[in-house]
């Protein structure tokens, strides 16, 4: 039997297709018949072969199957495939189903059965009047994928897509239930892509380029979008061209973004990321912003923990070769745990960080910050808040202020914040560590203040310096608000100040109890005799006194003893130049055994007796007192020199340090007055031989 009659029994052995007829078009190149009308079996107008039946045409309609029947209900009618005879249902049908009973249009199901079985076949794939194309799950009832034509959206999963493309993955969590795009490439060229392209007349800068969306329900059953990822175009400039990448989530009921990634065409950075950056562009490589953002690093290793041992870390390094080449640290922040000793069940985190210094750098540590919260510098084991060390002698902290005000700086403040401060209160030390012969460590130097009175309004404070003598500590200096001390403590430190030239200017020397000005011997060698020792070299004098008066009476200097009475003033010079004493007593070195070439003086009469003996006031008194300058009485220099006694007249300078400066006369009077002792012992003479004589005469 040929294939054509077996597609003709098929057709008419078929309750489905009983009725109906079968149109086929005449042969190659004719035009469609405008109206059949052939009934029952199967007429062919083309040519029959011993493989099967081949229809063809070049144009319009080849091949037409219609139904004649217009009951009043819906029909379904088309081609059935029958693979085995026997059968009575096809193994596969196309039909075509009427839009509805009184409608032409037809849609077209397509038909497959999904075993070997006499059974009904499934229906696969529908295409409806309006070009909505669906295919079906397994058992035929649901549609699975839908093409709806008029909007021009493809649902899988859905038979009513919301988008252009609507998948809806239903009960399933797989992570492959969704969308899977995958690539059989070998190669490492590319693979699998998504692309999103979209096609503007007029790009501009900022146009959305495209996005994902994620929706889900709220509490009210409410389609709500929680998260977005979406690109921008920063720049369409041709040959300069930027983008950016956003992921934005929803907070508070507001759409807010939460990170950005964006190229850049300054700076040393390609690109930006950006964290809760908003709308502005990533200002760094990575911008994080928020109310209180935080960065976790978290090491999800267990075990127990040694000393030393890192669990999280940020490393710095550069691919230059001049610097390291590829990789190279230069510089990293490492969470350590700073615990000593080993096996410990628990970290005790620290924070370690490292520099590199050098053309092949290595980064080493620097600082740490131990689980105590102590500080080190150059140092694994601070031993207090902070700890620096150094292996050389340079500068360990340098304090420096630019600021151009007048205002005082740079500042360093020591505050002891007691909630109960009272008096005595240590508010805080200085100590200058070191060691000593056997290793030991001890306080060379504190510098410790104290508050005396705490009273508001009223604060009194004092500076102590310690230092060791013979081992221990002693008070040096003492700074207090109502005296300042040095040696406190009653030791043997002695106290020298220098000045340019003189190395003692001022010096107590604590072992003689004695305060020597000029020298560290005292004068005259009196080591200890005296409480006050005054040197000075040969072109200096030892000493000044001056008072600004110009009362002549005040009294320059006082000397006191406790001969007439406890604290008895003995001697005084006046600011006139008196010089005042309690026992009017002038004394001078007179020993014999100091002297030599002793002869007697010679007359002395005649001197006398051309002394002028004036009196005269000073002129400088009388510019600084006027008529209150006292009346003097003396003789006068020139007049002596004339008178040829200028043995008894000095003259020099008046400033001894400008000798060539004006000058000044001044008279030996204690000569002039033994001067006249002589003249009277020889007036004695002259008048015991006159009374001689006059006894004589009245005697004869």
């Amino acid at each position: 039997m040929s294939k054509a009659r077996i597609l003709a029994n098929l057709i008419s052995d078929n309750a489905e297709l009983a009725d109906g007829q079968i149109s086929v078009a005449e042969v190659v190149g004719a035009a469609p018949l405008a109206s059949p009308t052939f009934t029952g079996g199967i007429d062919v107008t083309g040519t029959v072969l011993a493989d099967g039946l081949i229809v063809e045409g070049t144009d319009g309609e080849i091949v037409r199957i219609s139904s004649t029947v217009d009951s009043g209900t819906q029909q379904e009618f088309g081609l059935g495939f029958a693979t085995n005879p026997s059968h009575t249902h096809p193994a596969a049908q196309i039909l075509a189903k009427e839009f509805d009973a009184s409608d032409s249009r037809a849609g077209l199901n397509f038909y497959t059965r999904p075993n070997n079985s006499d059974t009904a076949s499934l229906k696969r794939l529908n295409i409806d009047t309006d070009g909505d194309l669906s295919l079906y799950e397994a058992t035929g009832t649901t549609p699975k994928m839908v093409w709806k034509a008029s909007d021009e959206r493809l649902g899988l999963g859905t038979d009513s897509p919301e988008a252009v493309l609507h998948v809806d993955m239903g009960t399933n969590t797989s992570d492959l239930a969704g969308v899977l795009i995958a690539t059989e490439n070998d190669s490492n060229a590319t693979g699998p892509d998504l692309a999103f392209r979209r096609r503007s007349a007029s790009p501009a800068n900022n146009d959305a380029i495209g996005a994902l969306h994620f929706y889900g329900d709220n509490a009210a059953s409410e389609d709500t979008k929680y998260a977005r990822i979406f690109v921008e175009s920063r720049d369409v400039s041709d040959g300069t061209e930027d983008g950016t990448i956003k992921m934005n989530v929803i907070k508070g009921g507001s759409d807010v973004n939460v990170l950005s990634v964006t190229s850049v065409n300054s700076g040393n950075n390609a690109g930006r990321v950006g964290v809760n950056v908003g709308g502005d562009t990533p200002q760094e490589a990575l911008d994080v912003r928020g109310d209180k953002p935080f960065i976790e690093i978290r090491d999800n290793t267990s075990g127990t923990w040694d000393y030393n041992d890192i669990f999280s870390g940020l490393k710095f390094s550069t691919n230059d070769p001049d610097v390291g080449g590829a990789g190279q640290v230069h510089a990293f922040v490492k969470a350590i745990h700073t615990r000593a000793g080993t096996g410990h069940s628990n970290p005790d985190a620290g924070l370690s960080f490292g520099t590199s210094q050098g053309v092949a750098p290595i980064a080493i540590e620097r600082m740490r910050i131990t689980n105590d919260g102590f500080v080190g510098i150059n140092e694994e084991n601070p031993t207090a808040p902070l700890h620096i060390t150094l292996n050389d002698n340079s500068d360990f902290i340098h304090l420096e202020c630019t600021d151009a005000d007048a205002t005082e700086g740079p500042q360093v403040h020591f505050y002891r914040n007691s909630p109960s401060p009272a008096d005595n209160d240590k508010i805080g030390v200085i100590k200058f560590k070191g060691n000593n012969s056997s290793g030991a460590d001890v306080n060379m130097l504190e510098i410790g203040t104290q508050v005396d009175d705490v009273t508001a309004g009223s604060e009194d404070s004092t500076v102590n310096f310690i230092i060791l003598k013979d081992g221990a500590q002693r008070n040096a200096l003492t700074l207090r608000s109502t005296e300042a001390v040095f040696n406190q403590n009653s030791v043997v430190i002695d106290l020298r100040v220098e000045s340019g030239t003189n190395a003692h200017m001022l010096f107590v020397d604590a072992g003689a109890d004695q305060v020597k000005i000029g020298n560290s011997i005292a004068a005259g060698a009196q080591e200890g005799n005296s409480y006050l020792s005054v040197s000075a070299p040969s072109g200096t004098r030892s000493m000044d006194i001056d008072r600004a008066t110009t009362t002549a009476s005040n009294h320059l200097v006082n000397f006191y003893s406790n001969v007439g009475g406890t604290n008895t003033m003995v001697c005084n010079i006046e600011a006139s130049g008196d010089l005042e004493n309690a026992n009017n007593r002038y004394t001078g070195f007179s020993d014999a055994r100091l002297k030599q070439d002793i002869v007697d003086a010679n007359s002395q009469w005649d001197d006398i007796k051309a002394l002028q003996v004036r009196k005269y006031r000073f002129i400088n008194h009388v510019e600084t007192m006027g008529d209150d300058a006292s009346v003097q009485l003396g003789v006068i220099a020139q007049e002596l020199e004339t008178s040829g006694m200028s043995g008894l007249v000095k003259t020099k300078p008046i400033d001894e340090n400008d000798p060539d400066g004006p000058d000044r006369k001044s008279v030996a009077y204690s000569v002039l007055y033994m001067k006249a002792v002589k003249a009277l012992q020889e007036a004695m003479e002259r008048i015991e031989t006159l009374e001689a004589k006059v006894t004589a005469l009245e005697n004869s």
